[in-house]
């Protein structure tokens, strides 16, 4: 049994102190570069970099056992799921951006793209630091059934949009039913203690 020294005590407030602190310093990197960018109103593409990436990148590099999985979901989710759906938004005319990279079928804006992974590696990397305790870094089995739907989807609405684009014609509303509101409402039925680890993340972003 080893002595520890007089006066030292284990405290693991100091702990969620350190947490407490982390968030606050994400949280307060993001409202100072959105206030730089609300008065000088760069272009898209450096609003994103500018506000994303440096509180995106700093959250990941604080996980130790879960990166792989993270990076691996953000970028499969955008790289073959996620230009489908925005090819549906903007067949829709939802909204646009301010483009400066070329769009594939001259209608997806990779700006989006990027935007769309950052938030994925953020709000996943936020998720398993402050809620999760980078408890795992093991890839669920059940990954490759999701990128089974994400490409059978994919393939599904370019097919569609060669053929009728009006039938893949769709808002970001109509969209999010399937993909994030049922499965959600599926998950929250069968994992009720989930929706306590969602709170602090959703009040968050």
């Amino acid at each position: 049994m080893v002595a520890r020294p007089c006066g030292f005590k284990s405290h693991p407030e100091h702990k969620i102190m350190g947490l407490n602190k982390k968030i606050l310093f994400l949280l307060g990197y993001v409202l100072f570069a959105g206030l730089l960018v609300f008065i000088f109103k760069p272009m898209y593409l450096v609003s994103i970099i500018f506000v994303l990436v440096p509180p995106s990148i700093i959250n990941f590099i604080w996980l130790k056992k879960s990166k792989l999985k993270i990076f691996a979901f953000s970028f499969t989710t955008v790289f073959i799921i996620a230009p489908a759906i925005e090819l549906c938004a903007r067949l829709a005319n939802v909204w646009d951006v301010q483009s400066i990279i070329w769009r594939p079928f001259d209608l997806i804006p990779v700006e989006n793209m990027i935007f769309a992974f950052l938030n994925f590696l953020w709000v996943l990397s936020f998720y398993e630091y402050f809620v999760d305790k980078d408890s795992s870094k093991k890839i669920s089995s059940r990954f490759k059934i999701l990128m089974a739907i994400y490409v059978f989807g994919a393939a599904i609405i370019y097919t569609i949009f060669f053929i009728n684009k009006e039938l893949v014609t769709l808002n970001y509303i109509v969209i999010s039913i399937p993909l994030l509101i049922l499965p959600a409402i599926l998950i929250f039925v069968s994992k009720p203690s989930l929706i306590k680890k969602v709170i602090v993340p959703t009040i968050f972003f």
